[in-house]
C-alpha cells in the first residue's frame, strides 16, 4: 500500500487551513501522527522558537512573552528586571538612590542615613542580580529554540560573540530577525 502525502484539508475553503501550524506542530513527513517541537523547560514546553508555525512573528511574540513571564515569576531576586529586558530587548535602567541625607540638615536623622545606605545596598544587589539573571535567561531562551533555529543562529555573523558573552538581548534580536525573514 502506498503512502499518501498530506495535502491539507479539503473542507470549506480555508476553514481548517494550517490549524496545526499555529500550535507549533511539525508537518515534516506527515504520517498521521502529530509531532511537536518542545522546549527544554517543562513549564515552557509548548512555547518555542521554531519554523513550525504559520505566523512566525506571532510565535516570536508569544514565546518571548511566556519566557519573560516565567523569568519574572521564577527568578529569585530581581526577576522583573530580567523580564523587562527580554520583553523590551534592552537592559532596564535601574534608578540610583538620591543624594545621601546628612543628619541635622533638612530634617534628616540617623534613620534617614540608614535607610539611604539600605537603598544603596539594594541598588547594588539589583545590578549584580540583573547581570547574573540575564546570563541565566540566555540558557532558557536557547533551550526553547528548535534545532533548525539553532542551526541558522549558529551560522549568523555575530553569533560567536553573542554566545561567548551570553548576550540574551543579542540572542533575542537575532531570533526576532531570523523569524521575520521567513
Amino acid at each position: 500500500m502506498s503512502r499518501r502525502l498530506y495535502r491539507g484539508g479539503r473542507g470549506r475553503r480555508g476553514a481548517n487551513k494550517n490549524l496545526w501550524y499555529d500550535k507549533g506542530i511539525s508537518a515534516n513527513h506527515y504520517d498521521g501522527n502529530i509531532t511537536m517541537c518542545e522546549g527544554r523547560v517543562e513549564a515552557l514546553k509548548m512555547f518555542t522558537y521554531s519554523y513550525d508555525c504559520s505566523s512566525l512573528k506571532a510565535q516570536y511574540v508569544n514565546t518571548t512573552q511566556e519566557i519573560g513571564d516565567y523569568i519574572g515569576m521564577t527568578f529569585e531576586c530581581c526577576g522583573n528586571d530580567t523580564r523587562s529586558s527580554t520583553l523590551h530587548l534592552e537592559s532596564p535602567r535601574i534608578p540610583k538612590p538620591g543624594e545621601k541625607p546628612v543628619s541635622g540638615v533638612d530634617g534628616a536623622d540617623e534613620i534617614d542615613e540608614w535607610i539611604w545606605e539600605k537603598k544603596v545596598d539594594f541598588y547594588a544587589e539589583r545590578v549584580i542580580f540583573l547581570e547574573e539573571n540575564i546570563k541565566k535567561a540566555y540558557y532558557i531562551i536557547w533551550g526553547q529554540c528548535s534545532e533548525d533555529i539553532k542551526y541558522n543562529l549558529k551560522n549568523r555573523e555575530n553569533f560567536e560573540k553573542i554566545s561567548r558573552e551570553l548576550d540574551t538581548i543579542g540572542l533575542l534580536k537575532e531570533i526576532k530577525q531570523l523569524m521575520s525573514e521567513y
